[in-house]
């Protein structure tokens, strides 16, 4: 625990995780559920995904690519499973928090902890949930970045995942009960497939396209359409169907980088945003503790 407010940030981010990783995986139920999401579900998408529409040397009569579907039930299985992971783990602990708080807790020290244990798990899971959900896709052209398709494809899961559990952190922090957290749980997902782009043509609507940015399932698709060249797999259909949407799935490292820079930025907005409203949150202390707390207080 955090004994005294002369710890370093270092020595806090320490402690805290190491007590986040015990919490986590002294409770047997919640390590059985965090081993086997993405097994099942990887196992789901591989039962019922059509067989081989990553393989660009599918035949082209075999009936319409369904290559976007692949690549949308990975993105939005790894954003369910990574916000429904971290949406109740700051508004949980507000006692704990608020008491640590009073005798120096370092808030982004706090944030700093949750993002490197979550993102460490979200990392194995995507890995996880990529290799057994494209086990009967083919082998896809060589990726953007390295040759190794699947590879690449694993690190767009793995971002659009720390994307989805930075913004479950974000709305966390700003609520005041679990439940609230997760009454917003489903007005967090179903967005993310509205907006993320192969579904609905929102990109050439005016409003809606400048909607569509926020959302890291938009971003996500993108990236991993890019590393796989969905308009080459995709053929006359994508110029049929296609919209604006195309120029962000091209297969060139410009577009990659692009789409992988946007998930950093919704990460990087969600880990400040969590930081920010927890630091908001100071200024409901009570009269008496405000003292007390002006002269502990750290980061």
């Amino acid at each position: 625990v955090l004994h005294h407010v002369n710890q370093s940030w270092m020595k806090q981010l320490s402690v805290l995780v190491r007590r986040y990783l015990t919490i986590l995986f002294t409770d047997r139920k919640n390590v059985l559920t965090l081993a086997l999401q993405a097994i099942v579900v990887g196992l789901m998408l591989l039962a019922i995904m059509p067989t081989g529409h990553l393989d660009p040397d599918r035949d082209p009569f075999a009936g319409r690519s369904r290559a976007s579907m692949v690549l949308l039930a990975l993105v939005l299985s790894i954003t369910w499973i990574a916000a429904s992971n971290s949406i109740r783990e700051i508004v949980k602990e507000a006692a704990i928090y608020r008491r640590e708080r009073l005798i120096g807790l370092s808030i982004s020290a706090y944030v700093a902890s949750k993002a490197l244990v979550l993102g460490a798990i979200t990392v194995v899971q995507a890995g996880v949930l990529t290799l057994i959900a494209l086990g009967r896709q083919g082998d896809p052209v060589p990726g953007v970045v390295v040759s190794a398709t699947t590879i690449e494809i694993m690190l767009g899961v793995a971002l659009a995942g720390i994307a989805a559990l930075a913004i479950g952190l974000l709305i966390s922090a700003l609520v005041r009960t679990a439940e609230q957290a997760l009454s917003i749980f489903p007005l967090l997902l179903i967005p993310q497939l509205v907006f993320a782009g192969p579904l609905f043509p929102v990109s050439d609507q005016a409003g809606l396209r400048e909607l569509s940015y926020i959302f890291s399932a938009k971003w996500g698709f993108a990236a991993l359409a890019s590393t796989v060249d969905l308009n080459r797999l995709q053929g006359e259909l994508a110029r049929v169907e296609g919209t604006s949407e195309l120029s962000r799935w091209q297969h060139t490292f410009g577009t990659w980088s692009f789409n992988t820079f946007m998930l950093l930025l919704i990460i990087t907005i969600g880990f400040v945003g969590a930081w920010y409203a927890l630091k908001r949150r100071d200024q409901h202390l009570t009269d008496d503790s405000r003292p007390l707390f002006e002269r502990l207080r750290v980061g």
